[in-house]
């Protein structure tokens, strides 16, 4: 969580966008919605400047609570986007300050602000656009910008939502012991070395994380079992053999110097190289 007492602290960074929003409602608000959705998720704040040093500092707003039934109203018109992710505790009015003297240079730092807390949208609701085109109003989070999603990532995002995609099987009969914890951990920690950049720190609640990931699915009982995506992913070997006797992982080096390609032998458990087929 954010540390609103110590607002300056942050800087905008591929999970944290401020606006000012002092002159009404921002419309580019969607396109950061847009985008921290069709990603990992993120804060937006609307009330806080970005300085010259790229530290946020507190502004006043002439009506908070306008802008948080603005956003709302919003929200659920399908006119301006495709989808309300959001619970209504996601959305917040805070007092926001300085922790040191402040930056501006009316020296005063404590305001009321917004805050919305985008959560990374389930891939069934992806991608999550603006107006009417998938296409033209869809947006990714990449560093501290939104970007439009080309073709390719929008058409992508479509096939995972499909209801019948293949990597949301799931296997009944697999339970978290058909993953290997040592992949899973490795993964969990990666994961969180990118998340907390500049501190949007979370505990990550291990099932819970899995399953918003697709890799775990409840059934009726709330009991675990693993989706074809989460065996392919961190699954051992034995597990996967036996739902995809075919299956080969294959690894390729891309450039002028990129002659082998190296492919995993699931039956033998080696890594083995051969001249690339390109």
């Amino acid at each position: 969580m954010l540390d609103f007492a110590e607002i300056d602290k942050y800087k905008e960074n591929n999970r944290i966008e401020a606006k000012r929003a002092q002159g009404g409602f921002p419309q580019s608000l969607w396109e950061t919605y847009s985008a921290f959705a069709n990603t990992v998720g993120g804060v937006i704040l609307l009330g806080v400047q970005e300085l010259a040093d790229k530290s946020f500092y507190p502004v006043r707003l002439p009506s908070p609570e306008w802008l948080a039934e603005e956003f709302w109203r919003k929200a659920e018109d399908k006119q301006i986007v495709s989808a309300n992710i959001l619970s209504p505790d996601q959305v917040r009015i805070v007092e926001a300050r300085t922790g040191g003297d402040g930056s501006a240079e009316d020296g005063g730092g404590k305001e009321r602000i917004v805050v919305i807390e985008v959560p990374r949208a389930d891939r069934r609701k992806k991608p999550v656009f603006i107006g009417s085109d998938p296409y033209m109003g869809s947006y990714r989070r990449n560093g501290e910008g939104d970007y439009r999603c080309t073709r390719e990532e929008v058409e992508s995002m479509l096939r995972d939502a499909d209801a019948g995609s293949q990597d949301g099987q799931i296997f009944m009969d697999l339970g978290t012991e058909a993953l290997d914890e040592g992949t899973m951990e490795r993964y969990i920690r990666e994961y969180s070395l990118w998340q907390t950049k500049d501190s949007l720190e979370k505990p990550v609640v291990k099932e819970a994380f899995w399953e918003e990931l697709g890799a775990l699915a409840k059934d009726g009982k709330g009991q675990y079992h693993v989706t074809a995506a989460g065996l392919l992913m961190f699954g051992k070997t034995e597990q996967i053999i036996e739902k995809f006797p075919r299956f080969l992982l294959k690894y390729e080096e891309y450039g002028r110097e990129a002659e082998e390609e190296i492919y995993y032998e699931p039956q033998n458990r080696t890594l083995r190289r051969r001249k690339s087929r390109r």
